[in-house]
C-alpha cells in the first residue's frame, strides 16, 4: 500500500515548487513560532488538513495581513524514500526535498481529482508595482527605537534635551566606521529586515529572476546596516557638544519618543531625509538589484487541467 503526505500551499507557489521540488523552508509562519530549522511540514491523513487550513491560512493571514496569498491547493506526494517523523498528532516533519515527479496537485473543491504537477503549465503572476507600494506602506527600514538603545543609555536635561552617554557615542562611532563584512552578530539586523524579506519572497519575484533567498537576506542585512550607519552619522552631526557630552536637539528628542510621527523642525531635515527618502530609495534599489540578477527564461503560462 502506497503512503502519501499532504501539504497545503497556494496556487501562486506552484511555479517555484515545480521548478525546485517541495523544499524544507523556514517560512514566515515557522519563523514567528520560533522554529530554527528548515523543515517541510505535512500530514499523513488528508482529513487533518481542515485543522491546518484554519490555523495557517485563515487565522494567520487575518492576523498578519499577508497580501500575496491566493487560492489554496493541496499537494499530495508519495512518502517512499522520504525520512520523516511524527511531531504531533496532526503534523509530520522532514528535512528531505520531495521531487516534482512525486507530487500531485489536488483542488480543495474536488478532493477526488488530482493532477501531476510535472504536467501542469503554471503562470507566474508578479505585480512589481504592488510590491513596491506595499513595502513603502509597511514603513520597512523604519528606525524602531534606533539602532542602539539610545533611550536606555542616555539621560534627559532640564530643557528636555537628550544627553548621549559617552560609551554610546563611542559605540555609534565604532559602528559608523565598521564595514558590514566585519560584523559578527546579525540577530538585531535580522529582526529589522525579516518582514521585508518574507514580503518579497511571498511576491514570487525571486522565482522570476532566479534569486536565492540566501542572497536576498544577505543583501537586505547589508542594506539595513548601511542605513543604520547613515542614520547614526547624521544623528551625531545634529548634536551639540558641551563639556564632552553630546546633546541631542529637543525636537529630535521628541521625535525619538514619538518615533512614527513626522519631523517638525527644519534643523532635523538631514535625519528626515535618511528616514523617509532613504526608505523609498532602499526599496527601489532592492527591487532593481533583484531584477539585475539572471532572468528566468523558463516561464510557462496558465495553471490548467
Amino acid at each position: 500500500m502506497t503512503n502519501y503526505g499532504y501539504h497545503l500551499t497556494t496556487k501562486n507557489n506552484l511555479y517555484g515548487i515545480k521548478k525546485n521540488g517541495l523544499m524544507p523552508k523556514l517560512g514566515r509562519r515557522s519563523y514567528y513560532v520560533g522554529e530554527k530549522r528548515k523543515l517541510l511540514c505535512f500530514v499523513s491523513d488528508i482529513k487533518q488538513l481542515d485543522y491546518w487550513k484554519k490555523k495557517l491560512y485563515e487565522y494567520f493571514l487575518l492576523d498578519n495581513n499577508m497580501p500575496f496569498e491566493s487560492e489554496i491547493v493541496i499537494l499530495k506526494f508519495i512518502l517512499d524514500d522520504i525520512d520523516y517523523v511524527l511531531r504531533s498528532k496532526v503534523e509530520c516533519i522532514t528535512e528531505n526535498v520531495v521531487s516534482v515527479d512525486k507530487i500531485m496537485v489536488v483542488p480543495p473543491e474536488s478532493p477526488d481529482t488530482e493532477y501531476k504537477l510535472s504536467d501542469l503549465d503554471i503562470e507566474l503572476d508578479i505585480d512589481e508595482f504592488k510590491l513596491k507600494d506595499l513595502l513603502v506602506t509597511k514603513e520597512l527600514f523604519k528606525n524602531l527605537a534606533y539602532t542602539d538603545p539610545i533611550l536606555f543609555l542616555s539621560s534627559i536635561s532640564k530643557d528636555r534635551q537628550l544627553i548621549l552617554d559617552r560609551d554610546l557615542v563611542n559605540r555609534l562611532r565604532y559602528k559608523i566606521n565598521t564595514q558590514y563584512e566585519d560584523i559578527i552578530w546579525k540577530n538585531d539586523l535580522i529582526e529589522k529586515v525579516i518582514d521585508i524579506f518574507y514580503t518579497i519572497i511571498e511576491s514570487n519575484i525571486l522565482c522570476k529572476y532566479d534569486v536565492s533567498e540566501e542572497w536576498l537576506l544577505e543583501y537586505l542585512l547589508k542594506t539595513e546596516y548601511e542605513r543604520q550607519q547613515e542614520f547614526d552619522r547624521e544623528l551625531l552631526n545634529c548634536c551639540t557638544i558641551e563639556n564632552g557630552y553630546y546633546l541631542v536637539p529637543t525636537n529630535i528628542t521628541e521625535e525619538i519618543y514619538k518615533e512614527h510621527e513626522d519631523f517638525i523642525c527644519d534643523n532635523f531635515s538631514r535625519i528626515s531625509l535618511v528616514k523617509k527618502v532613504k526608505c523609498t530609495k532602499a526599496i527601489k534599489t532592492i527591487i532593481n538589484e533583484i531584477k539585475n540578477q539572471k532572468p528566468n527564461d523558463n516561464l510557462v503560462y496558465k495553471l490548467s487541467s
